[in-house]
C-alpha cells in the first residue's frame, strides 16, 4: 500500500511536471516567435521549388498600375522585389520584411515586362520564387503593331508605332533591353522591318525615342516567336562570358557547323543567367557555351547558372565547354522530350585545346558521326581530356551516362576494312573523305634542318615533386615561347603529366608549327618545341625550328585522297608496325617534313593515327611514308 501510494504521488508529480513543461515550452515558443531575429537576404539564397500559387498568375497581363499580389507560400515573413530584369528591384523593393500574404504595389510601368521576386522565410532560411508579367496599362498594345504580347509567325516582321519623336532606335533581344537579335541604329520613319526573328522563344522589343536630342524615353514590348519549324532543324546558338578566356573556340565551332549547312540563330559573348536559361529552353538543334564553370555550375555575366535552378533543357544538343560542369549528375534529370545529349567535362578543361576539340568535333559530325560519338572521339584523342569527357545521352526512355569516369564509352559506329592481308584495318569513315582543297598544290616549301637546340638545367632523375597545376604549367610554357625571338606560327600541341612514385614531378608541354592552317608533322623530324615545366622553372628546353621558304611550282601537284594514300602505304605501314594489327581510326591533313639528300621540304601529307596513338605521316602525292 505504501509503495502504491508513493507511486501514485510520483506519477501525479510527473504529470504536473509534464503539463508545466508543455505550457512553458509553448510560452517560450511564442516569445521566440515574437522576438525572432530574421537574417538578411543573401545573394546565395536558393530559388524555391515549392508548387505554391500566386495571384495574378505568372505570365498574365496587368492592366493597372496598382496591383495587389497574394500568395499561399509557407513561412511568416515575406519580401517583394520588382524589376525590369529577373531579380531586379529598380521598380520596387520593400524597406523591410512583412507578415501578410498579400501586398499592393503602386506606380507600375504602363508597358513592358516586369519581374517579381517573392522572398519567403521558411525553415530558418530565405528562399524565393520568380514570376513574370506583361504590363498593358491604358492600351499600350495599341501603340505598336504587331500588338504587344502577340505571336510572331514570320521571321521577317514590319514593326510600326504611333509615338512622336525626332528619331528612333529599335532593339530586339532575348531579354528586355538587349539587342543580341537586332539593333536598328538611328531611324527617322515610324516603321522598321526586322528580318531575323528567331523560330521560337520570347522576343523583347525596345523602342527608344529621341526627343530634343535626348534618348531618355523608351517603350518595351514582348512577343512570342513561332516562325516556322519548331524542331530547330540545324539551328545553333553560341554563348560565352567576358571572363578573360579566349572565346575563339566558339568561332571554330560555328565555322564547322556552317560548313554542314547549319544556321546560326544568335551569338551572345557575355551571356547572363536569364539569357542562358532562355536559350537552353529553346527548340533548336545545338547550343554551344564556352567559359568558366564548376560542378553543376556555369559562370555567367551576372553570377552563374546552377543545374539545380533549371527546370529542364529543351535544346536537342547542349555542349558546355567549361571546367567540371558535368561532374554533377543532376544534368541527367534535366532532359525534356526533345533533348538528346548534354555534354561537357567532369574535371578541368583547358583554354588552349578547346579550339582543337571544336574543329575535330564538327569534322566528325561531317563524317557521319553522331553527337555522342563525335564528342567522345574528339576528346578521347586529347591526352589531357581523355579522362574527363562526359555525355549524358538519351537511349529510348533512359538517360545514359557515357564518360571517362564511368568507363562507359559509346560505340564509335566505325567499321573497318582490311589492307595488307589483314595487318592494317582502316576506319570506313576515312574511305568517305574526299580530296581537300586546303592542301597546297601550287607551291612548295623548302626547310633548313640545322636549328635544333637541347638545353637541360636539371636532369630527369633530379626532379622532385611539384605542386604546379597543369593549366599553370601550360601558361608558363606559353609565356616562355612568347618571350623568345625567332619563333613564329606556333600553336599548342599537347601536355603530358610526368610522375615518379605516384608524385607529379612536372609537365612536358609541346608546341607545334602551323603553316597556312596545316600542322607540320614528320616521322623522323619535324618542327616542335618541348618544355619540361616544374614549380620553379623550365627544367628542359628542346626544339627544332626550321627556316621555311615558300616557292611556286611549275605544275600543280596531283594529290591523292586519304583513302587512296593509305591503300598505297598499307604494306609499308604493316611491315614497320611492331604489333599484330594496326587499326587506323583517324586522319588529319598536314604538311609533312620530307628529308632529301642535303635539303628538306614540307609537302602535302596525311597524318594517320592508330587506335593506340601511333602517328604515321604519308606523302599525299605518292602515298609513301615520309
Amino acid at each position: 500500500m505504501k509503495n502504491l501510494l508513493t507511486r501514485n504521488i510520483v506519477n501525479l508529480l510527473l504529470g504536473l511536471f509534464v503539463i508545466s513543461t508543455i505550457v512553458s515550452c509553448e510560452k517560450d515558443d511564442l516569445q521566440d516567435k515574437d522576438s525572432i531575429e530574421i537574417p538578411a537576404r543573401t545573394a546565395d539564397a536558393e530559388s524555391g521549388n515549392l508548387k505554391a500559387s500566386i495571384s495574378p498568375a505568372s505570365g498574365s497581363t496587368l492592366t493597372s498600375s496598382s496591383v495587389t499580389f497574394s500568395w499561399n507560400h509557407p513561412g511568416g515573413y515575406y519580401w517583394i522585389d520588382l524589376g525590369t530584369t529577373a531579380g531586379g528591384d529598380d521598380i520596387f523593393t520593400n524597406s523591410n520584411y512583412f507578415q501578410t500574404k498579400k501586398y499592393t504595389v503602386d506606380n507600375l510601368p504602363s508597358n513592358g515586362v516586369v519581374y517579381l521576386r517573392l522572398w519567403y522565410y521558411y525553415n530558418y532560411r530565405w528562399a524565393y520564387n520568380d514570376y513574370t508579367y506583361t504590363m498593358n496599362v491604358g492600351g499600350a498594345s495599341n501603340e505598336i503593331t504587331p500588338a504587344n504580347g502577340s505571336t510572331l509567325s514570320e521571321s521577317s516582321v514590319l514593326f510600326s508605332w504611333t509615338h512622336a519623336a525626332d528619331s528612333y532606335r529599335l532593339y530586339v533581344g532575348t531579354t528586355a533591353g538587349q539587342e543580341d537579335i537586332y539593333s536598328s541604329g538611328n531611324i527617322s520613319a515610324k516603321s522598321h522591318t526586322i528580318k531575323n526573328i528567331p523560330q521560337s522563344g520570347t522576343v523583347y522589343v525596345r523602342l527608344w525615342l529621341n526627343i530634343n536630342n535626348s534618348w531618355s524615353e523608351k517603350y518595351d514590348y514582348t512577343y512570342t516567336a513561332q516562325t516556322g519549324s519548331s524542331t530547330g532543324t540545324k539551328d545553333f546558338i553560341l554563348t560565352a562570358v567576358n571572363d578573360g578566356l579566349d572565346q575563339s573556340d566558339m568561332d571554330d565551332f560555328a565555322s564547322g557547323l556552317t560548313r554542314l549547312n547549319y544556321t546560326q540563330v544568335l551569338k551572345n559573348v557575355n551571356v547572363s543567367t536569364s539569357q542562358l536559361k532562355d536559350y537552353m529552353g529553346r527548340s533548336i538543334k545545338t547550343l554551344y557555351h564556352t567559359g568558366h564553370g564548376n560542378s553543376g555550375y556555369i559562370a555567367t555575366s551576372d553570377n552563374g547558372l546552377s543545374v539545380s535552378s533549371l527546370t529542364s533543357v529543351s535544346v536537342e544538343n547542349l555542349i558546355v565547354a567549361t571546367c567540371l560542369t558535368m561532374k554533377d549528375k543532376a544534368w541527367k534529370n534535366k532532359f525534356s522530350g526533345r533533348t538528346e545529349n548534354i555534354m561537357g567535362y567532369t574535371n578541368y578543361s583547358y583554354d588552349n585545346i578547346d579550339n582543337e576539340v571544336a574543329k575535330d568535333f564538327t569534322a566528325k559530325l561531317g563524317n557521319g558521326k553522331t553527337y555522342l560519338q563525335a564528342w567522345y572521339e574528339s576528346n578521347n584523342t586529347q591526352s589531357n581530356l581523355s579522362d574527363r569527357w562526359c555525355c549524358y545521352s538519351r537511349s529510348g526512355s533512359n538517360i545514359i551516362e557515357y564518360s571517362a569516369v564511368s568507363g562507359n564509352s559509346p560505340k564509335t559506329g566505325s567499321s573497318f576494312y582490311s589492307l595488307a592481308n589483314g595487318k592494317v584495318l582502316v576506319s570506313n569513315a576515312i574511305s568517305k573523305i574526299t580530296k581537300s582543297s586546303s592542301l597546297p598544290v601550287n607551291y612548295t616549301y623548302s626547310a633548313s634542318t640545322d636549328q635544333m637546340v637541347s638545353e637541360v638545367s636539371k636532369e630527369f632523375g633530379e626532379l622532385e615533386g611539384c605542386s604546379i597545376s597543369q593549366q599553370n604549367a601550360v601558361e608558363k610554357a606559353q609565356n616562355w615561347v612568347s618571350s623568345q625571338s625567332g619563333f613564329s606560327q606556333v600553336e599548342f600541341d599537347e601536355v603530358v603529366r610526368l610522375s615518379a612514385d605516384e608524385a607529379v614531378i612536372g609537365y612536358q608541354v609541346r608546341f607545334k608549327r602551323v603553316v597556312n592552317s596545316l600542322s607540320v608533322r614528320g616521322n623522323e623530324l619535324t618542327d616542335y618545341i618541348s618544355l619540361l615545366v616544374t614549380d620553379n622553372n623550365i627544367a628542359t628546353t628542346q626544339y627544332h625550328w626550321s627556316t621555311i621558304t615558300k616557292s611556286s611550282v611549275k605544275s600543280a601537284v596531283n594529290v591523292l585522297s586519304a583513302n587512296e594514300a593509305i591503300n598505297v602505304a598499307a604494306d609499308a605501314m604493316a611491315s614497320s608496325y611492331k604489333g599484330d594489327v594496326l587499326k587506323i581510326t583517324q586522319v588529319e591533313e598536314c604538311l609533312g617534313y620530307k628529308l632529301n639528300s642535303g635539303t628538306s621540304s614540307l609537302v602535302p601529307a596525311y597524318e594517320f593515327i592508330s587506335e593506340d596513338g601511333l602517328s604515321i605521316v604519308i606523302d599525299a602525292a605518292t602515298g609513301h611514308i615520309l
